[in-house]
């Protein structure tokens, strides 16, 4: 149960890693972006329509989630040398 937790454990540190790396890398380019207006000045168009919809909630980091602590869990199992009991 101790190798679970700490593949658990594991799992979660390295997607909150990904997290705030994808966020801070976002951050940055939004602060350092620079546009460029000169180029299409004259060709402003803005949309005057909204569209509704929805958008589909896909489980990649559910997924990934799980397989990392199943990783982890194999990987600290086979480090400590625990042996499944017959």
């Amino acid at each position: 149960m101790k190798i679970l937790i700490q593949a658990f454990v594991a799992s979660l540190i390295i997607h909150l890693i990904y997290f705030l790396v994808v966020g801070l890398v976002g951050l940055i380019k939004t602060l350092t972006d620079k546009p460029n207006l000169s180029i299409n000045q004259n060709s402003v168009s803005l949309q005057n329509n909204v569209a509704f919809g929805t958008v589909d909630v896909s489980n990649t980091f559910l997924y990934s989630f799980i397989g990392a602590i199943i990783d982890f869990y194999l990987l600290l199992r086979s480090m400590y040398g625990v042996k499944k009991a017959a």
